[in-house]
């Protein structure tokens, strides 16, 4: 059971036909040979948070649609977003696979927002900001349910996790 903090740049997968580097590439080998593997995804161009493991109930227990584990995300848009749209987005956003309700969005001063959501849909994040009209500068993942990432740990870096870290993704 690892946590990563994944750089931009890094396929979120276990192998790549292009041969682009994966997230596997950033670990030793000693993990490889346990088989670990990506819970979700994080796209290319996004950072933060991937949880990887070799326990297939774990793994599913978090990245299936029916357990709502939450994840929070930090957002970067091209320009300030009105009042007006958080409204809206809090209230649920439609998209072709359904609609997300339970969306909790909170501006930053510092320029950024914090979104919460239960779905994983492809590059939902970025979907959701673009039905409104914006673009997406930059995405970090911050916490899958109640694990955060921690402040200290850099891009590339990783750790395994404790029992009492692992329950944390489901409360």
């Amino acid at each position: 059971y690892l946590m990563l903090n994944k750089p931009k740049g890094y396929i979120t997968t276990s192998s790549d036909l292009f041969e682009r580097e994966t997230v596997l590439d950033i670990l030793p080998k000693r993990y490889l040979e346990l088989r670990v593997f990506p819970v979700g995804r994080l796209d290319r161009d996004t950072e933060g948070l991937l949880l990887l493991t070799n326990d297939g109930n774990w793994a599913n227990n978090i990245a299936h649609p029916r357990y709502e584990v939450t994840k929070t995300y930090r957002v970067w848009l091209d320009v300030p977003i009105s009042e007006m749209n958080l409204e809206s987005i809090r209230k649920g956003v439609t998209l072709e696979e359904g609609t997300i309700n339970n969306i909790q969005i909170k501006p930053n001063s510092a320029g950024f927002l914090d979104i919460t959501l239960h779905v994983g849909w492809h590059k939902v994040v970025k979907r959701i900001f673009n039905e409104y009209g914006y673009r997406v500068k930059g995405l970090k993942r911050m916490s899958i349910g109640k694990l955060k990432l921690p402040l200290h740990m850099r891009p590339g870096d990783f750790r395994e996790l404790s029992i009492d870290k692992r329950k944390l993704v489901f409360e």
